[in-house]
């Protein structure tokens, strides 16, 4: 156990290296088996922030499982370490061997979704895929929350959401006043 542990904290730091470098853009994943960043910093014990900031990253592209509350966490270490990041987008990941997270009673919103030591500075945001189940509001809850300078949040539901999440998206409080919530079919 100890050995997976110190493995996991180098490959955090690789992780961090390698968002300090001077890339713009990045996006995450691996194309066998569906496998993902948030996933791959899930595996171990997730930190508040990565240990150094990723200055130099402006686009961030993550596919979560909203029903994995460290993929959630690990999500959220990512955008508590990119101060400069301008454009996020999520994919909304289901993968059907998991119980979904609402029904686990460790979920809790004011631990998961802890307000930043400073502002999400991204300004715009699309997250694809969502089905309107709580985590996922949640999540986009915490992003208007905390996003001083959002423009613009794009949210593409799958096919079949339930009619009531229009409603529920115009009703979360927003940080910006600029922030436009767009929800396309």
């Amino acid at each position: 156990m100890h050995h997976f542990i110190f493995v996991f904290f180098v490959k955090l730091i690789e992780v961090s290296s390698l968002l300090q470098q001077s890339h713009s853009k990045i996006t995450f994943s691996w194309n066998n088996s569906s496998r993902s960043l948030t996933m791959y910093l899930a595996a171990g014990l997730l930190p508040i922030k990565l240990p150094t900031p990723c200055i130099g990253l402006s686009y961030l592209s993550l596919s979560i499982n909203f029903d994995d509350l460290k993929e959630i966490s690990a999500a959220l270490c990512l955008l508590r370490s990119s101060p400069n990041l301008q454009k996020l987008k999520i994919s909304a990941r289901i993968e059907l061997h998991n119980v979904p997270l609402t029904t686990v009673s460790v979920y809790n919103w004011d631990e998961t979704f802890s307000r930043p030591a400073t502002p999400i500075q991204v300004r715009h945001v699309t997250i694809d895929g969502i089905s309107g189940f709580q985590p996922e509001l949640d999540f986009i809850r915490f992003l208007l929350l905390y996003s001083p300078v959002l423009e613009k949040m794009v949210v593409k539901p799958i096919v079949n959401v339930r009619p009531e999440l229009v409603p529920e998206l115009i009703r979360f409080k927003r940080v910006s006043g600029e922030a436009e919530v767009i929800y396309e079919v």
